[in-house]
């Protein structure tokens, strides 16, 4: 083959290719699937579904429940049970405990003393099992009782398929038989769903924000400063100076047991919102992290919140009738704008007007609020993550001029001119 030959052939593979990339990546987008056994991807703020597979199944979570207990923790320091400072007391046989390489831990030595904060550090960042006990039993007097209390938690959240039967996500099999829960199976779990976890994960970040002041750190230093000083990393690797290193990203628990396979639940800021994800038993040929990645990278692709209309703009009814007032109709505008998350390849929206009143009568000032204009995708089959969580966008719908009553003469005129029609 000449060498003209040779180029031009190349010419037209290259353009070959740029015809069929586009089609093979609209595909890839189209048949999406995290390999994992469930997943979600929920707004933190609206609590907007924006992708999900099999999310209601109840699934092992292991130390993804560290969540839970740290918002009991969190609770016991707000009502004054419990104080950062307070000493963490460690038994023998938990202290035992941590030399069992296959359970996270952090090392514990009987003569150090270790505060609540420096276990909830250990807790969430290194996912210490026996940091979380020793909590566990600090405040409620036995790891039994502290269960018995995320229990009646998560019932209270209007969560009724999940169960937990321990502190840390251990299974039964792995606690010390002090801290077995009563009646359990040595294989039994931690089970929620990955709808769940995103309940508890919202609940744990909307009043006590403060968690992720531990939960974004990549590293912590206990002992600092002293011949015991000794630093621990974060498994949570998609954050600063780890592996994973993505952007935004917060928080906030990793899980990892035999039963639970290998799940992560996720707090990423996102185009300015907080993006909680959900990945649990992924597929073994596949890392978590890489997972969740390319799960953002999906919602960030797919999905944007938009203001579908501006505060000043008019309504979608323009004006409503004022059968007694000088002007006989008053023109209507937003009083605030509308935002919505829209897929930007499905979105199918409806707008409405819902009045407040059954009449608008004169006098009406200006900036008088009349009805809401309410936003809708009728296309979206995600939904919410709650029925708490508003399902449409709202606006006030409010006048844009003020209108007088009219005389009692144009009155008369307008009732007896209607009478004839």
């Amino acid at each position: 083959m000449t060498l003209l030959k040779k180029k031009r052939a190349l010419f037209f593979l290259l353009l070959s290719f740029l015809f069929i990339l586009p089609v093979s990546v609209v595909a890839e987008q189209n048949s999406f699937d995290v390999p994992a056994k469930a997943a979600i991807a929920v707004d933190f703020d609206t609590g907007k579904i924006l992708y999900e597979k099999n999310s209601e199944a109840p699934l092992p979570i292991a130390s993804m429940s560290k969540l839970l207990s740290a918002y009991l923790v969190y609770e016991a320091i707000d009502t004054k049970k419990i104080s950062w400072n307070d000493k963490v007391p460690f038994d023998d046989a938990l202290i035992k405990l941590t030399e069992d390489p296959d359970l996270s831990n952090i090392p514990i030595k009987k003569e150090l003393t270790y505060t609540v904060d420096d276990n909830v550090k250990a807790m969430l960042i290194s996912s210490s099992n026996v940091s979380t006990t020793a909590l566990a039993r600090l405040i409620s007097g036995s790891e039994q009782a502290f269960v018995d209390s995320m229990n009646q938690h998560i019932k209270d959240w209007g969560i009724t398929d999940g169960v937990f039967i321990s502190a840390s996500g251990l299974d039964t099999q792995d606690l010390l038989t002090v801290d077995r829960y009563p009646n359990s199976k040595p294989e039994d779990s931690n089970i929620l769903s990955a709808k769940d976890m995103v309940i508890v994960a919202r609940h744990l970040i909307s009043d006590y924000p403060e968690v992720l002041d531990i939960t974004k750190q990549s590293h912590y230093t206990l002992f600092q400063g002293t011949d015991n000083e000794e630093t621990f990393w974060s498994s949570n690797l998609m954050l600063p100076d780890l592996y994973y290193y993505t952007e935004g990203v917060d928080g906030l628990k990793t899980g990892t047991t035999p039963n639970a396979g290998a799940c992560f639940i996720g707090s990423t800021i996102q185009n300015g919102h907080r993006i909680i994800t959900v990945v649990m038993n992924v597929d073994e040929e596949y890392d978590r992290f890489e997972v969740t990645k390319n799960l953002l990278n999906y919602v960030n692709t797919n999905w944007e919140y938009k203001t579908i209309v501006k505060k000043g703009d008019s309504a979608v009814v323009n004006n409503l009738d004022v059968p007694n007032g000088k002007s006989e109709s008053v023109a209507l505008t937003l009083a605030e704008p509308i935002s919505l998350w829209v897929n930007k390849e499905t979105t199918e929206l409806k707008q409405v007007f819902a009045s407040t009143k059954d009449a608008v009568s004169a006098p009406l000032k200006k900036n008088e609020v009349v009805g809401q204009q309410i936003v809708s995708d009728s296309a979206d089959k995600l939904g919410y993550l709650s029925d708490t969580d508003k399902h449409d966008a709202t606006g006030k719908v409010i006048t844009k001029t003020d209108v007088q009553k009219a005389n009692i003469f144009v009155r008369v005129w307008r009732s007896l001119k209607n009478s004839i029609h």
